[in-house]
């Protein structure tokens, strides 16, 4: 778990995810630790000389029943 980003295990594969605002979680109090379950809802990345990547508009957190929203000023479009 990085400030913007972590790594999301999906049977034995490993795939990036990126979320602009994530750092605001540690502000309401949360962190992501490994293990944590969680869902989320984005779009696949896959620039041209870059590995692919998932840019995160939103992550559930089920231990905690909360959803944390990606900042409405990212760069990437999510209509």
């Amino acid at each position: 778990v990085k400030a913007s980003s972590f790594r999301l295990k999906t049977g034995n594969k490993n795939i990036l995810v990126e979320m602009d605002d994530y750092g605001s979680w540690q502000a309401d109090g949360f962190k992501l630790v490994n293990g944590d379950d969680v869902v989320v809802n984005g779009r696949v990345d896959k620039d041209f000389l870059e590995a692919k990547k998932i840019e995160a508009g939103s992550v559930y957190v089920k231990s905690i029943n909360t959803y944390f929203y990606a900042s409405s000023a990212d760069e990437e479009d999510f209509h």
